[in-house]
Protein backbone atom coordinates (compact mmCIF):
# COMPACT_ATOMS: atom_id res chain seq x y z
CA UNK A 1 0.00 0.00 0.00
CA UNK A 2 1.36 3.43 -0.96
CA UNK A 3 0.80 6.49 1.21
CA UNK A 4 -0.23 9.61 -0.67
CA UNK A 5 2.24 12.43 -0.01
CA UNK A 6 1.02 16.04 -0.19
CA UNK A 7 4.02 17.64 -1.86
CA UNK A 8 2.60 21.09 -2.49
CA UNK A 9 3.32 23.06 -5.67
CA UNK A 10 6.27 25.12 -6.90
CA UNK A 11 5.07 27.96 -9.14
CA UNK A 12 7.41 30.81 -10.04
CA UNK A 13 9.25 31.87 -6.90
CA UNK A 14 6.55 30.50 -4.56
CA UNK A 15 5.95 27.14 -2.90
CA UNK A 16 2.32 26.59 -1.82
CA UNK A 17 0.95 23.70 0.20
CA UNK A 18 -2.74 23.08 0.91
CA UNK A 19 -3.15 21.80 4.48
CA UNK A 20 -5.58 21.41 7.32
CA UNK A 21 -3.98 23.43 10.12
CA UNK A 22 -5.77 21.32 12.73
CA UNK A 23 -3.70 18.35 11.52
CA UNK A 24 -0.58 19.99 10.06
CA UNK A 25 0.48 22.08 13.05
CA UNK A 26 2.38 20.56 15.96
CA UNK A 27 0.30 22.50 18.49
CA UNK A 28 2.35 21.62 21.59
CA UNK A 29 5.32 23.49 20.06
CA UNK A 30 3.31 25.82 17.77
CA UNK A 31 5.27 24.65 14.72
CA UNK A 32 4.48 23.52 11.20
CA UNK A 33 6.75 21.22 9.25
CA UNK A 34 7.93 20.29 5.79
CA UNK A 35 9.71 17.19 4.63
CA UNK A 36 13.43 17.52 3.98
CA UNK A 37 12.62 16.21 0.47
CA UNK A 38 10.66 19.41 -0.17
CA UNK A 39 13.00 21.84 1.59
CA UNK A 40 15.95 20.61 -0.49
CA UNK A 41 14.08 21.84 -3.58
CA UNK A 42 13.76 25.45 -2.38
CA UNK A 43 17.22 26.61 -3.52
CA UNK A 44 17.22 24.93 -6.98
CA UNK A 45 13.70 26.30 -7.61
CA UNK A 46 14.77 29.79 -6.48
CA UNK A 47 11.94 29.82 -3.96
CA UNK A 48 11.39 33.16 -2.20
CA UNK A 49 8.01 32.59 -0.57
CA UNK A 50 6.52 29.63 1.30
CA UNK A 51 2.74 29.54 1.76
CA UNK A 52 0.55 27.16 3.73
CA UNK A 53 -3.17 27.46 2.98
CA UNK A 54 -6.17 26.01 4.76
CA UNK A 55 -9.17 26.72 2.51
CA UNK A 56 -11.63 25.26 5.01
CA UNK A 57 -10.37 27.50 7.82
CA UNK A 58 -9.86 30.37 5.38
CA UNK A 59 -6.28 31.13 6.44
CA UNK A 60 -3.02 31.63 4.59
CA UNK A 61 0.37 31.54 6.34
CA UNK A 62 3.14 33.23 4.37
CA UNK A 63 6.85 33.51 5.04
CA UNK A 64 10.06 33.93 3.09
CA UNK A 65 12.65 31.29 2.35
CA UNK A 66 15.29 33.47 4.01
CA UNK A 67 13.28 33.81 7.23
CA UNK A 68 12.49 30.09 7.45
CA UNK A 69 16.12 29.20 6.76
CA UNK A 70 17.07 31.15 9.91
CA UNK A 71 14.50 29.57 12.25
CA UNK A 72 14.23 25.96 11.02
CA UNK A 73 14.70 23.08 13.42
CA UNK A 74 15.35 19.55 12.13
CA UNK A 75 13.70 16.85 14.22
CA UNK A 76 11.72 13.64 14.08
CA UNK A 77 8.20 13.75 15.53
CA UNK A 78 6.73 10.95 13.43
CA UNK A 79 8.03 8.63 10.73
CA UNK A 80 10.72 10.82 9.19
CA UNK A 81 12.93 13.77 9.99
CA UNK A 82 11.43 17.08 8.95
CA UNK A 83 12.16 20.74 9.28
CA UNK A 84 9.89 22.51 11.77
CA UNK A 85 9.14 26.23 11.63
CA UNK A 86 7.57 28.32 14.41
CA UNK A 87 4.17 29.83 13.71
CA UNK A 88 5.66 33.21 14.65
CA UNK A 89 7.76 33.11 11.44
CA UNK A 90 4.61 33.43 9.32
CA UNK A 91 2.27 36.27 8.47
CA UNK A 92 -1.25 34.92 8.95
CA UNK A 93 -3.98 36.35 6.73
CA UNK A 94 -7.57 35.51 5.92
CA UNK A 95 -8.30 34.11 2.48
CA UNK A 96 -11.04 36.04 0.72
CA UNK A 97 -13.72 33.91 -0.96
CA UNK A 98 -12.48 34.77 -4.46
CA UNK A 99 -8.92 33.79 -3.45
CA UNK A 100 -9.67 30.34 -1.99
CA UNK A 101 -7.47 28.60 -4.53
CA UNK A 102 -4.08 30.29 -5.02
CA UNK A 103 -2.67 27.44 -7.13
Amino acid sequence: MTTKFNQGVFKGDTYTKQVSFSKAVLWKDKQISLSTIITRQFKPNRTKFIIFEDAKKGERWTSTYEKLKEVKIKKREGQEEQYYFPMSAFKITKIEKDQKKLI
